[in-house]
């Protein structure tokens, strides 16, 4: 019996490889494709300090989830200030997560910032929080007292237009200031 081989021009088998890899690495990033608005910095010498802000499928209109991670300790305390149209401060602890994703193929700030003890609302697994507000430019801002440290970002916030003066319900441990 004989066998008939086929070449592949070196040409093809290059684009083929490269598509592959394109769609591995493509594969590899998280099911949470809206973490695009994650940025990072540091504190207290090199110590990584996150924020995130998305709308995720699901979401109610008008609401936006900020999510903020810190290298610090489990039960660290720390505040989010959220400034814009509206100014709301909300208390919570950061806490060391339970689902910690794994290391991506491409290590960087941000998959490492996902790794880390992530801000929760008092009796709350979930990390951050949903914020409702009119439309506008906010400046968030995660602040840790105890360590003298915060770190802050700005976003504009979508959503549907309000009469003046609307009320948002927020969380019960987010007060809105002045």
């Amino acid at each position: 019996m004989r066998r008939t081989v086929t070449r592949v021009p070196a040409r093809l088998a290059v684009t083929v490889a490269g598509a592959t890899v394109a769609v591995v690495v493509g594969g590899c990033s998280p099911a949470d494709h809206y973490r695009e608005n994650i940025v990072t910095g540091t504190f207290d010498g090199s110590k990584l300090i996150a924020l995130n802000q998305y709308v995720a499928a699901g979401t109610p209109a008008g609401v936006t989830v900020i999510e903020a991670y810190a290298d610090v300790s489990d039960q660290t305390p720390g505040t989010l200030d959220i400034r814009g149209p509206q100014h709301w401060r909300c208390a919570g602890v950061f806490h060391v997560p339970s689902d910690v994703p794994s290391p991506g193929l491409f290590d960087g700030d941000r998959d490492t910032a996902l790794r880390l003890p992530s801000w929760v609302l008092p009796g709350m697994e979930a990390k951050g929080v949903g914020f409702a507000g009119p439309p506008g430019t906010y400046r968030v801002t995660i602040e840790m007292p105890s360590l003298s440290a915060n770190f802050s970002h700005t976003w504009k916030f979508l959503g549907p237009e309000s009469p003046p003066g609307a009320l948002y319900h927020n969380a019960t441990a987010c007060t809105q200031v002045g």
